[in-house]
């Protein structure tokens, strides 16, 4: 069946408005099918085209064409543009200050003390100590508090590689002068004197 003229349509039948319904979701599909075969053959020929450009180079002794990879560079622009938001201008959104609130306590340790008799249990002193090896590990010791009967406080000690709230680890690599290039590198000695950078 033809497509009848545009100001036709309004006089046909229902059935003959589906017939011609019909009619266009075949010519469509015609197309769809027809425009997948030039496709092909435009991939097909641009890759012959290539291969011609690069045999009429090899003929004339120029340098091969390089290896041309797809950089990544639109994918990286359009995450930081959606994700970014640059509200700030450029400055930095980095929180200032201590930042001890943000560590995760993976383990709290009792230090026990040994008072005297008499001695009345004060409760804990926290201190947050922070260590490194393969993993981050940041405990919490509760250093046991007494009062001895003439009025002392007395607290548990901590181990003795536990300097200032770091753990031994992070202390080895931190005040270690072969592993550090500044020879102002925190350690114990220097803390005793006063003198930290």
């Amino acid at each position: 069946m033809g497509l009848p003229p545009p100001d036709s349509l309004e006089r046909l039948t229902h059935a003959d408005l589906i017939g011609v319904v019909r009619d266009l979701i075949g010519e469509v599909t015609r197309m769809r099918a027809e425009n997948k075969k030039l496709v092909g053959s435009l991939a097909k020929l641009r890759v012959e085209h290539r291969a011609a450009k690069d045999e009429i180079a090899r003929l004339k002794h120029l340098p091969p064409r390089p290896p041309i990879k797809p950089s990544g560079m639109d994918k990286s622009t359009q995450a930081k543009g959606s994700e970014a938001g640059d509200d700030k201008g450029g400055r930095s959104s980095r929180r200032r200050g201590s930042q001890l609130d943000r560590l995760k306590i993976g383990a709290t340790v009792v230090v026990k003390a040994d008072p005297p008799a008499g001695s009345r249990n004060k409760g804990f002193e926290d201190i947050v100590v922070q260590d490194l090896s393969l993993n981050p590990q940041v405990a919490r010791y509760r250093r046991e508090r007494w009062e001895t009967p003439d009025g002392k406080t007395i607290i548990a000690d901590l181990d003795s590689g536990i300097v200032g709230g770091y753990g031994p680890n992070l202390m080895m690599w931190t005040a270690s002068p072969q592993r550090h290039h500044s020879a102002k590198a925190w350690s114990p000695e220097r803390h005793k004197e006063g003198d930290r950078p």
